[in-house]
Order: structure tokens, then C-alpha cells, then sequence
């Protein structure tokens, strides 16, 4: 056979092997396993993803992508999008298609209706996407240039949001379509599934209002949210794991426990909060700044309002720019409010003469920033407009980043551990100059990166915990390690972070005095441990489904008097209770006892003490958990110290 006509296509296992030049992507799976050929649902050839149905050309490394991956499943959900929008197509002739794009849990497609869709409109678009799916009609792709592509849209789709996405399009890139069948086709870059058969389970989950390209001044759409996956037992889990995430859902424990509230009047992704959330908010925020004044660390306070300069300076407004507010013009100089609190403890250290002898500097800061999430990314404390960061900034010399690394991290444990968190990962997030080079700024500067990686790295294996290397999750100044954390819905979040600054430190001259008396450029470490306390706190209620720990819970006591009679003996428990700190209330409404202590489990309240005659006569209380356990009478000084204990301990159990 002629060498001009074969390939060479090299396995994940390093073995080589030849075939036709042309082959289709498909056939060099089955040549491995018919059984990985089936499970397949796209490839990679040198590392990018393709249709199956892509002939290999020329010499080329191949994977074979199945569901199970995080590409696989986004090539899965992109296509459902797609079988989803040709049903809607179906049903809904006069709709017109926007975007419909794969997330972490799924799908979703925005679309312009007249109506707002009804459960009973998602009930018929499922049935319709059965059916073709059984049809099992193959995706296709179709590369045309941007001429062609601007008369497929106006003659085939009828549909301005298409040409305005075609603005976003390089000049003189090819451009590509995805059919699906013969009578639907879309503007798409793809790679999909071979044919919509693959799709065998999905379910359409709910609709909200969008607006076309996250912007409130544009038209409202239609989302509508969907997950499938190739096999029914699959959907059954996920589905059973959702129903069981909804109890946990921070956004209905908030409301029910009355933590927070949004208003409209107020502003989209701006939290209110009510008195239990503030007292939530404050116990968190005192106990890190007792934990970081206990290691070193020392408070400092940054303006909500800053000028642009110093973000220019910095490098985040050109990388931030559309997450920041629109800036505010005060006398002839703008100004914006602040997105991130490091800009000014930089500027705080600058004000420093500092030798050697005075490092590491730590500062901390329970800063209030503000950041313009687009409308479709806000979910509850998660991700909002108005936060507080759990930040510090740690300036050092070279020489110490892995000690102070080891001893952040160690901290980090501590605080997690008073959490009960355990279930947590560390991920060390490292830059890729290769297809990201804009992200990083100056290549040349390789060598820092790469230095500050290697001492990350050093600090993960001398503490002897496991982590992920993983390439493109850098700051755009520096190497991170990301402390992961799984949510309810079992995803991985990023709640804290130790970063290492290779770049804002030379920008702006941030420099201390070193053992020779000569002028070296300082390092900074970035550090988040709870990250926001708005995320944090969303993370907590989820975790404990509102069981709050008692040493965290905004109201760790609810005496409860029998009879109005026993109201004056109750008065004075809550306030033997108050004067040592414990946050109790008496409740002394008309509702039966019962009543009174399901209202008070209902608010997750850790202990109810119930106060009778034979109580005020003995000078004890009947203590009840909110499990409904109950723990035998005690005198009321007795209760106090066990309550006092339990805050002192941040005791995990009750």
C-alpha cells in the first residue's frame, strides 16, 4: 500500500497504527471495539473535538469520546438542543432559534415566541423529540463561507438573531451549519452526535425569560431547560437526584428559615438580609477575622468606589471590563465601583517602607465588591451582583511562597474541619500559553509562571494531599491552586482559592528592601478561603439542608412555655440563656405546645426547652433536639453550660 495513502493514527496508549487516508473517525473506534464504537459519541483528533463521521486526512492522534466525559456529555447535550429545537420547529413554526448551547447540567435554548411556553407546550415538545428521535435521522455538517452562509439564513431560516451571531465570526473563518434530517438545519460549530437515535432518554425540566445576548434592553426569549443521556436508567437517577436537591435548594431554605429575600425594587442579584441571615452573615465573618488574627494576618478596610486608573494598572479592567459596573464620571474622571478588593490592598502596601524583616505582610479584608453578572447566570447567593469577599493578600519575599503556601493551606483545613466540610479537592489550576496565550499576558514570562506552578505544586505534595493538575483555570496573573467543593447537585464548585501574583507586583513597582539593601519585586499571594460569604453561606444551608450546626445557627434556642401562666418562667430561661451569649427567644403565642414545637423544627431550631409547673417548681427544664429527641430534665444552669460548650467547642452534633 502506498504510504501516500495511509495515516498513521496514534491511541491514547502510545500504540500506532495505519490506515486508508479518509478513513471516517467511526471505523477507527470499531477497529478497537465495536463496544467502544457504540458508546462513542464524538472524537478528538490532536486534542480537538470532531463528528464521528470526520475522515482522518493525515497523521493524527485519536481519542474516542464517550458520554461519560465532560466533552461527551457536552456534545450529547449540544445535539439534544438541537433535537429539541427541530421539535419546536415542528410545533411552533413561527418560532425563531437563538442560541442553544450544552451547560454543566445539561442543555438549554433560547427562543422567541409569541407566548410564554405551558407545561402542557414542553409536554408536546417531548413527545415530538421521541418520535425523532426513533426516526434516527443523522446530523450533517455543511461548511460554506460567509456569503453562503448569509443566504442560507435568509432563505432557509428567516432569522435576524443567526445573521447577528454571524457578526461574531472571524473574517475569512469558515463557517458551518448542522442538519438534522431533511427538513431543519442550524448555524452550529458542532461536533454532534451521529444521528438523533443516540438520544435515547431526555426530559425538558422548565422555562425562564432570557434576553438575547444577556442584555435586559433586548427582546425577551424563551429558555427552555432540558437534560438527556443515552440510557433510561441514566434520566431515572438524575431525575431522583434532582428531587432530592430541590429539598436542599438554598433559595427555598433561605426563604422558609427567612435567611434572605430579593426584591425587585431593589435590583436583580442584590440580596436583603433578614435577621437570621445577618446574624449568620456576622457569625461567619467573626470567626474568620478571629482565625486569620490568630495566624498573622492584620484587618484593613478598602472604598467601594475607585478610578479607572488603578484597575488599568492593575490589568482587570481589561480583563474584567464586562463584569464591572459602567463607570461613574466625578469631576471629569471616572471612576467605577469596586469588582475586587486586591487593586487597593496593593496600594496599601505601597505606603509601606518594607525590608525584608517585615515579611510576610497579611493583609484581610471582609470586603464589599460589585460585579454586573449578565441576568442569566444569577441563582440565588450563588452567583450575585453585590458580595462579600472573604480576602486576603499576602505580600512575601521569593523565598517563602512555599511555606506561607503549606501554612494558607493548613489554615484552609482548620476552617473547613470547624465547617464539617470534609468532602473538598484541591485542584491545581495552571495556564495554557498554548491555545489561550492572549489570557496570560507576556509569554516571555514563562519562566515565572512556571516557577510559581513548581512551588504550588511542591507545597500540594509536602502536605500530602491529593489534587488535579488542570491546564487554562490560571488567573490571568498567576498559577492557583482551587480548593473544589461538590454541591447538592454533585458538581464540582471553586469556593476558595491560594493564588500566586507573577504579574501585578511588576506593574506596579511593589517592591521591598532585601538582605543586600537592594530594591527586589515582591510576590503576592491572593487567598480566599470562604471565597464570599453570599456563596459560603448558600454552600452551608445546602450541605446541612438548613440544620445549621448549633454554634451557626441564628437561633440556637426556643423556649417554649406550656400555659400563659408559665410565660414569666420562661422570660427568665431566655434570659439566662441571653446573658451568656446564647441566641434564644421565648415563644408565648396562642398555638398549641405542639404546634409551637413543630413551628419551631420547622425553623431548624437546634434545641426547644419547654417550661411547665413541674419545671418552675424543680428549677429545671425539658429539653427537646429538633430531631424530636428528648434529653432528660436538667437545671437551667446545667442546659447553659452544655449550651456554652457546644459554642465553644463549634461542636458538629447536638
Amino acid at each position: 500500500m502506498s504510504s501516500e495513502k495511509v495515516v498513521k493514527v496514534t491511541f491514547p496508549n502510545g500504540d500506532v497504527h495505519e490506515f486508508l487516508k479518509g478513513i471516517p473517525c467511526l471505523e477507527v473506534a470499531k477497529s478497537i471495539s465495536e463496544g467502544l464504537a457504540r458508546a462513542s459519541v464524538a472524537a478528538k483528533l490532536d486534542g480537538a473535538l470532531v463528528d464521528l463521521s470526520r475522515p482522518i486526512e493525515a497523521d493524527a492522534k485519536f481519542e474516542a469520546v464517550k458520554f461519560d466525559s465532560k466533552d461527551g456529555k457536552d456534545v450529547f447535550w449540544h445535539s439534544s438542543s438541537h433535537l429539541m429545537a427541530k421539535a419546536v420547529m415542528r410545533l411552533f413554526p413561527d418560532a425563531r432559534l437563538t442560541i442553544g448551547p450544552a451547560i454543566e447540567d445539561g442543555f438549554y435554548y433560547d427562543i422567541d415566541v409569541e407566548k410564554p411556553f405551558t407545561p402542557d407546550d414542553l409536554a408536546a415538545i417531548e413527545k415530538e423529540m421521541k418520535r425523532l428521535a426513533e426516526a434516527n435521522e443523522p446530523f450533517e455538517r455543511l461548511e460554506v463561507s460567509c456569503s453562503e452562509a448569509e443566504q442560507i439564513i435568509h432563505n432557509r431560516l428567516k432569522n435576524s438573531y443567526k445573521i447577528d451571531l454571524l457578526k461574531d465570526v472571524p473574517d475569512g473563518e469558515k463557517i458551518s451549519f448542522y442538519a438534522l434530517g431533511k427538513d431543519f438545519i442550524d448555524l452550529c460549530s458542532g461536533p454532534h452526535v451521529p444521528s438523533s437515535g443516540k438520544i435515547k432518554a431526555f426530559k425538558l425540566l422548565s422555562t425562564s425569560t432570557a434576553y438575547w445576548r444577556g442584555d435586559s434592553k433586548n427582546r425577551a426569549l424563551q429558555r427552555i431547560y432540558g437534560v438527556s443521556f443515552p440510557e433510561n436508567k441514566l434520566l431515572t437517577e438524575h431525575l431522583k437526584m434532582l428531587e432530592e436537591a430541590a429539598k436542599r435548594d438554598h433559595r427555598k431554605i433561605g426563604k422558609d428559615l427567612h435567611i434572605f429575600t430579593f426584591a425587585e425594587e431593589v435590583g436583580m442579584g442584590l440580596p436583603l438580609w433578614l435577621p437570621g441571615g445577618e446574624v449568620l452573615r456576622h457569625l461567619l465573618i467573626e470567626y474568620m477575622r478571629k482565625m486569620e488574627e490568630e495566624d498573622g494576618y492584620v484587618y484593613v478596610r478598602s472604598p467601594g468606589i475607585t478610578r479607572s486608573e488603578l484597575y488599568f494598572a492593575t490589568g482587570h479592567l481589561p480583563y474584567y471590563k464586562d463584569s464591572m459596573y459602567a463607570p461613574i464620571e466625578i469631576d471629569g474622571m471616572e471612576y467605577y465601583l469596586k469588582p475586587m478588593n486586591c487593586p487597593h490592598h496593593h496600594m496599601m502596601y505601597r505606603t509601606l517602607a518594607a525590608s525584608y524583616k517585615d515579611l510576610p505582610i497579611r493583609f484581610a479584608e471582609a470586603g464589599d465588591c460589585f460585579r454586573h453578572e449578565l441576568s442569566g447566570t444569577m441563582h440565588g447567593l450563588i452567583r450575585v451582583r453585590c458580595f462579600t469577599q472573604n480576602d486576603s493578600h499576602i505580600y512575601l519575599a521569593p523565598a517563602q511562597i512555599h511555606s506561607e503556601v503549606i501554612r494558607v493551606v493548613r489554615l484552609f483545613q482548620r476552617v473547613y474541619r470547624d465547617m464539617g466540610i470534609s468532602e473538598y479537592s484541591f485542584r491545581l489550576s495552571l495556564p495554557d500559553f498554548e491555545n489561550n496565550p492572549e489570557k496570560y499576558g507576556n509569554v516571555d514570562n514563562k519562566d515565572a509562571w512556571t516557577g510559581a506552578a513548581e512551588q504550588l505544586r511542591s507545597a500540594l505534595l509536602d502536605l500530602g494531599v491529593p489534587f488535579e493538575e488542570v491546564k487554562g483555570e490560571a488567573s490571568f496573573y498567576g498559577p492557583k491552586i482551587d480548593i473544589q467543593l461538590k454541591n447538592v447537585f454533585g458538581k464540582e464548585d471553586t469556593i476558595g482559592t491560594v493564588q500566586v501574583d507573577v504579574m501585578v507586583p511588576k506593574r506596579l513597582g511593589l517592591t521591598f528592601v532585601n538582605e543586600k539593601g537592594a530594591k527586589e519585586t515582591v510576590v503576592i499571594i491572593h487567598r480566599a478561603i470562604l471565597g464570599s460569604f453570599e456563596r459560603f453561606i448558600a454552600y452551608l444551608l445546602e450541605h446541612y439542608a438548613g440544620s445549621l450546626p448549633f454554634w451557626l445557627s441564628p437561633e440556637q434556642v426556643a423556649v417554649l412555655p406550656i400555659a400563659d401562666r408559665h410565660a414569666e418562667g420562661a422570660r427568665k430561661v431566655e434570659e439566662a440563656l441571653a446573658a451568656v451569649g446564647i441566641r434564644a427567644s421565648t415563644d408565648s403565642s396562642n398555638q398549641t405546645l405542639d404546634y409551637r414545637i413543630r413551628e419551631a423544627q420547622l425553623r431548624k431550631i437546634p434545641y426547644m426547652i419547654v417550661v411547665g409547673d413541674k419545671e418552675i417548681a424543680a428549677g429545671t427544664v425539658s429539653v427537646r433536639k429538633r430531631s424530636g429527641e428528648m434529653l432528660a430534665p436538667m437545671p437551667v444552669a446545667e442546659f447553659v453550660g452544655l449550651a456554652l460548650r457546644k459554642n465553644a467547642e463549634r461542636s458538629l452534633e447536638l
